[in-house]
């Protein structure tokens, strides 16, 4: 790895190329760029490396991060990434996927689908930092997301087979996107694209895009041949249908020259369901989009706790989709009321639990800004909880640390006089009564106990 570099505007970072001709780079342990050297780091079992823990705390900063692959032939494999925050990927030279996100890390966030050729590869990452924390992690598994342990690994360069390096063009589909539905005269009309990563000297427009829907048993259901004018295929209202009832996945192959890749991706009717009915050529009345939005909603639960009933989704939707295509969405009110009624029953037995979800507005005590950050930081989500409570009358806000509480009664008495009425009234819960909010991972009693005497 080597990094992190300083420069760049926030919202352009990612771009910003903080080594001339970044995907060309071929580096060295060792190696020294603008004062900074490619240096060897040891990641975790999950492939992780915590910038923070080895000391790289600044915001709005770049890492390259760099490994050699070996492989014996030309074979797919995937790379499990997670990072906070945003990343790119190359692969012997390739941008093969760019991610400008802000998000916490977590193991296998992302999972990219990439080429392998004879001999060694080149991987490139590059993580940038917005805020928070800084981490990143990598893994190449096969299809199941298992080691690959006929991979072999380098930070340093390799020597004789570097001479004689074989990297093998190619093109491959990395997704297949939902392109725009219509609706006229009793039609439903989606259009399916793929999207390519194209590592090739070879324009997309020469190369034969076939998609395939295909059964449970791998069976092709329906097959059609992507123009390359227009880089979609049309479905009709009957096709749509068939891929509803029998349709478990997409294939997307692709054909170049002598060669030849292909890719499968999972299909869910539900979700084209939801993007029919969210088009904006249909217009439902009131009375039947909160009836349609039951369904869906009862269908996700299925689809998510009992994917041994789907077989119903299957049905539900097919069923839908032909009535509005026969029938025109005010005449489909029977079939709409009638599977209501089967799949709230269907998913009574799921719905015996509840599932809470709690906001949190994670207020970093002076971390990584100055003091009087903090303050302010605190005043505004303060303020914004009680504008809450004035609009929803149920909110109620949860907050510790009695140093925050000193703040608002030192700087802002009007606010704080606002929080000791919602306390009163039970809309504001003030919990963990210490002077400020730790993480308990120390064992000593006496420790953990006396900042909560003090604070009494």
């Amino acid at each position: 790895m080597i990094g992190p570099f300083d420069g760049g505007e926030p919202a352009t970072l990612l771009e910003t190329p903080f080594i001339d001709k970044e995907s060309e780079v071929v580096p060295d342990e060792g190696q020294v760029y603008q004062k900074h050297q490619w240096s060897r780091k040891t990641v975790d079992s999950q492939g992780k490396v915590d910038f923070m823990e080895i000391g790289i705390t600044r915001e709005y900063v770049g890492i390259y991060a760099h490994v050699y692959v070996h492989s014996q032939a030309m074979m797919s494999a995937f790379i499990l990434v997670g990072s906070t925050d945003a990343y790119a990927v190359w692969v012997n030279g390739c941008s093969l996927k760019t991610a400008d996100i802000r998000r916490p890390w977590s193991a296998g966030q992302d999972r990219i689908r990439i080429r392998l050729g004879r001999g060694w590869n080149r991987l490139l990452f590059k993580i940038v930092n917005h805020a928070g924390g800084y981490a990143f992690s990598g893994r190449i598994t096969d299809m199941q997301d298992q080691g690959m342990p006929g991979l072999r690994y380098s930070v340093s360069k390799p020597g004789e087979d570097m001479n004689t390096l074989q990297i093998d063009a190619w093109m491959t589909c990395t997704d297949v996107k939902l392109q725009d539905v219509r609706y006229a005269d009793k039609n439903i009309k989606l259009s399916l694209s793929p999207e390519l990563a194209n590592l090739t000297p070879i324009s997309v427009e020469d190369a034969t895009i076939t998609l395939s829907a295909l059964d449970a048993d791998g069976v092709v259901i329906i097959q059609k041949q992507i123009p390359r004018s227009l880089s979609v295929i049309d479905l009709q209202s009957s096709e749509i249908i068939k891929m509803i009832k029998l349709v478990d996945r997409l294939q997307a192959e692709i054909q170049w020259a002598q060669n030849r890749d292909s890719a499968v991706f999972e299909f869910q009717p539900v979700h084209l369901l939801n993007a029919i009915l969210s088009t904006k050529d249909i217009r439902i009345p009131a009375a039947l989009q909160k009836i349609q939005a039951t369904i869906l909603e009862n269908l996700q639960w299925i689809r998510i706790f009992a994917p041994e009933r789907i077989q119903v989704t299957r049905d539900v939707v097919a069923d839908l989709v032909q009535s509005y295509a026969d029938q025109g969405w005010q005449a489909a009110r029977a079939q709409l009321n009638e599977w209501s009624r089967i799949v709230s029953d269907m998913t009574t037995d799921l719905k015996t639990n509840t599932i809470f979800f709690t906001g949190n507005a994670h207020i970093d005590m002076a971390w990584l800004w100055r003091y009087e950050e903090t303050i302010q930081v605190c005043y505004e989500t303060f303020e914004s909880a009680l504008g809450f409570m004035d609009e929803y009358p149920g909110f109620v806000f949860c907050q510790s640390s009695a140093q925050v509480y000193w703040w608002m009664e030192q700087r802002f008495p009007q606010l704080f006089e606002k929080i000791r009425a919602r306390v009163k009234a039970g809309q504001w819960a003030i919990t963990a009564a210490v002077p400020l909010v730790k993480t308990l991972i120390i064992f000593s009693k006496w420790i953990k106990l006396t900042p909560f005497r003090a604070c009494k």
